[in-house]
């Protein structure tokens, strides 16, 4: 009765998905969270009692339809409905489109029989893989989809070396001993054997237990490399980890073909072992936003390699520790601000005066680039009669009275960027980017900007020559939340670039450290009526958050009695001034309160 039930049920679904109706299947009908009919669903829930596919994130069918947003991560893509691998592409039609792609071709190579070949296949989950293959494999091959449950029994029906083995070897060894048995009683039986204590125990005992001969570093003595390689900024994840620090070793696959008493690799384990003492220690931490198994280093961790790595010293190099000490913001949102200038390439700092935008800038890029190399870094300062021929090029007038065709600061930075043949990471940084036309100034290059056009070659206005924005250059454009003179980035530019807030830091430890070395008494209490005075202003319907008073107006000053009142006396109260120009009790009662401060 059950195994009538399961033959049923495969029917069922044959009859929903049709072989010859696969390459026609849509996305809607692939995933879809609220119908039971979906493609996925038949395959995960609906024929459950055909194998598990069960568990782990969505991400095993490559796009999903998603309930709830997901959170940031360099590894996905998403839209305002499905949620796909970015290697899959930019959009969901052609993350499905590829999908469907591998689905048909596992199909078809399942209903030939071509097992081997479905092993060669990569780009989609192993269970989701060998489920879809059972299901239009015509009941050639048992319904068990995980591969070390797969292996298991195999060794118990006694094949050799079946712990190596590939999926597509196990199914033929083991549908050469299914005498005539029904095909679902026999995937039960060996779903059974594999399960058994018996068999887990001769598992183990029959992985060999090859001689060392060389002796390896501990997880402790790795360290040094795991943090090395960590110390630029990288997002480390354990596949890229090993393959350095094999580098770094000289290590061969041999090596790590090594394994320990569980059959697991001896040099893999040590080197996540290290990874999880270095995360207890706090020497490193999980990358923000991502799930276990992405690990950033510390500014804790920046400080021991370059106290026990005599070959990590300064050298004008620039990590995040030295950002974090230059700029006060904390490792966490350093963290999400470089892998948005990566991910975007064109990012807009924003913030209210005095927040350090224009400092941040020139240091964010000395920290991607991991040391402070200002040739690579070219600022401007946009105007309103900054134009397209100031930035691309244009004719300007000669010496001798003429005029010339010559080339603007962009123009100009571009081919340094692409000329690099390292293809190191270069800088284009505009101060008061939205104080220009921009339209005007960035004219045909608005397109060539963007991510998915870099290297894209397109004929300039002036000149029939190919140019093309690199791949490796970044924009980095300040503009200030408090002007109000200035109407908003039209929207052409705006979904060219990301929008960064950068906010006031008062409450940092770095500038808690940097005010402790003022002698003046009355700057900590001024700095806490600063910190008030920014709460008013952010509830003020007629401010907001982008009008507070930023930090910078209080650091790097000289140690005396002077700075501090000639900071509140014309520089802030000029600001609440104007803020308050319509308001002058308002301005009143706040000044007054600043100035009684410097009594």
């Amino acid at each position: 009765m059950i195994q009538d039930a399961k033959y049923r049920l495969y029917q069922d679904f044959l009859e929903q998905f049709p072989l010859e109706s696969l390459e026609y299947m849509t996305l809607e009908k692939y995933t879809n969270l609220n119908r039971d009919d979906s493609f996925c669903y038949w395959l995960e829930f609906k024929t459950l009692p055909l194998g598990s596919i069960g568990g782990g994130a969505s991400y095993k069918f490559n796009i999903f339809q998603y309930a709830k947003s997901p959170g940031y991560n360099s590894k996905y893509r998403h839209d305002d409905k499905y949620s796909w691998y970015a290697r899959l592409g930019e959009s969901a039609d052609e993350a499905f489109a590829r999908t469907k792609e591998l689905i048909v071709r596992i199909a078809y190579l399942a209903s030939e029989g071509n097992l081997e070949a479905i092993d060669r296949i990569r780009g989609i989950g192993h269970a989701f893989k060998w489920k879809i293959a059972f299901m239009y494999s015509g009941l050639r091959i048992v319904h068990i989809y995980n591969l070390d449950d797969l292996r298991n029994a195999a060794l118990e029906m006694g094949m050799e070396h079946a712990d190596k083995a590939s999926a597509s070897a196990i199914q033929r060894f083991i549908a050469e001993r299914q005498d005539g048995r029904d095909i679902f009683e026999y995937s039960d039986y060996l779903w059974a054997l594999s399960q058994s204590s018996e068999h887990r125990l001769k598992h183990k005992l029959i992985r060999p237990i090859e001689k060392r001969t060389k002796k390896y570093p501990s997880w402790r003595e790795m360290y040094l490399p795991v943090l090395r390689y960590m110390s630029d900024g990288k997002t480390a994840e354990y596949k890229a980890l090993f393959r350095y620090i094999g580098e770094y070793y000289g290590w061969t696959q041999e090596d790590f073909d090594i394994p320990k008493l569980d059959g697991t690799s001896l040099l893999e384990n040590r080197i996540r072992w290290s990874v999880h003492k270095l995360k207890h220690e706090k020497l490193i931490q999980l990358a923000p936003d991502h799930k276990d198994g992405k690990f950033i280093i510390r500014p804790e961790g920046l400080a021991w390699l370059e106290a026990n790595d005599p070959e990590f010293r300064k050298n004008g190099k620039y990590t995040d520790s030295d950002f974090l000490n230059d700029v006060f913001m904390d490792s966490e949102s350093l963290f999400k601000l470089k892998e948005l200038v990566k991910n975007k390439k064109n990012v807009i700092l924003q913030g209210a005066p005095g927040v350090g935008k224009t400092y941040s800038a020139r240091r964010l890029a000395y920290a991607i680039m991991g040391e402070k190399d200002d040739s690579r870094i070219e600022m401007v300062q946009f105007h309103q009669n900054y134009s397209y021929e100031d930035f691309i090029m244009g004719y300007k007038p000669t010496d001798n009275g003429g005029f010339g065709l010559k080339e603007g600061s962009f123009f100009k930075f571009c081919k340094r960027a692409s000329a690099d043949k390292d293809k190191k990471d270069y800088f284009f940084i505009i101060d008061e980017i939205n104080r220009g036309n921009l339209s005007r100034i960035f004219g045909e290059l608005l397109m060539l900007i963007e991510r998915g056009y870099r290297g894209t070659g397109l004929k300039l206005a002036y000149t029939d020559e190919v140019f093309t924005v690199p791949e490796n250059l970044y924009i980095i454009g300040m503009m200030n939340t408090a002007d109000r003179s200035l109407a908003m980035i039209d929207y052409a530019l705006r979904r060219r670039f990301s929008f960064y807030n950068i906010h006031p830091g008062f409450e940092t430890p770095g500038f808690r450290s940097e005010i402790s070395k003022y002698s003046d008494i009355r700057v900590p209490k001024i700095i806490e009526a600063i910190c008030q005075l920014n709460d008013t202003i952010a509830r003020d319907n007629s401010l907001g958050e982008g009008f507070k008073i930023g930090h910078s107006y209080f650091c790097g000053q000289p140690d005396d009695s002077l700075w501090i009142e000639n900071t509140i006396r014309f520089d802030i109260l000029p600001m609440l001034e104007e803020y308050w120009f319509d308001n002058r009790d308002k301005f009143g009662q706040e000044s007054s309160r600043l100035l009684n401060l410097l009594k």
